[in-house]
């Protein structure tokens, strides 16, 4: 797996469908250059301001208020 993210542009099935901001933050993790790996420049501050996390609600996880 570690070979095909450094080797391999990453792919994404048709179905089911992902949402742009999902691929975005994949994309983003799974980046070549470390140097550039979403988190990379501001930590967690950097994961938690994605836009496929907008409407998530981290103080509830911090509360552990979230519901399943």
């Amino acid at each position: 797996m570690y070979l095909k993210t450094i080797m391999e542009k990453i792919k994404f099935p048709e179905y089911p469908p992902i949402s742009i901001e999902c691929k975005d933050f994949i994309k983003k993790l799974l980046t070549k250059n470390p140097k550039k790996w979403l988190g990379s420049e501001a930590d967690t501050l950097e994961i938690m301001n994605h836009k496929f996390f907008e409407k998530f609600n981290w103080f509830k996880l911090l509360e552990k208020n979230l519901e399943p």
